[in-house]
């Protein structure tokens, strides 16, 4: 068992994504744990849980029932929660969402990398900046 492991929430409805982040994830060789949803409705309810904090959240814009947008927004109005960053992993490269997620509290955007090294080095950026510490030990979960 890793002395420290960083808690990822990753909320993305497509599960081909899921996988190539879960697999950029395990090949940081840093422990985590990571627990991936499908919608944005589920995450507020996994978010409300007791003992479900983690170090960063990954959303996803585009998602069945509240958008990342929404989630974004909840987390923000939550002073439980407001602290934890939330990162924008999505397909869009529109000006639009990127301005909407930084004013709307996201800590950084980041465009879905066609090619899966470019997932690694996010895992590897995601992991840097809001990670734990950890061992080359890994653990992760999932909720789908």
């Amino acid at each position: 068992m890793p002395k420290f492991e960083t808690r990822i929430l990753l909320v993305d409805d497509s599960d081909d994504d899921i996988f190539l982040v879960r697999e950029a994830f395990k090949d940081s060789g840093v422990a985590h744990r990571l627990d991936a949803i499908s919608d944005g409705e589920e995450a507020l309810s996994f978010l409300r849980e007791d003992g479900n904090r983690p170090d960063v959240v990954l959303l996803d814009i585009n998602m069945p029932r509240f958008s990342g947008f929404d989630v974004l927004e909840w987390v923000q109005s939550d002073p439980q929660l407001r602290d934890i960053p939330v990162v924008m992993l999505t397909t869009s490269d529109q000006p639009d969402d990127i301005r909407r997620a930084t004013e709307g509290g996201a800590r950084d955007y980041f465009r879905k990398p066609v090619e899966f090294s470019g997932l690694r080095e996010l895992a590897c950026s995601v992991l840097d900046r809001w990670g734990t510490g950890g061992s080359e030990d890994e653990s992760s979960s999932n909720r789908d």
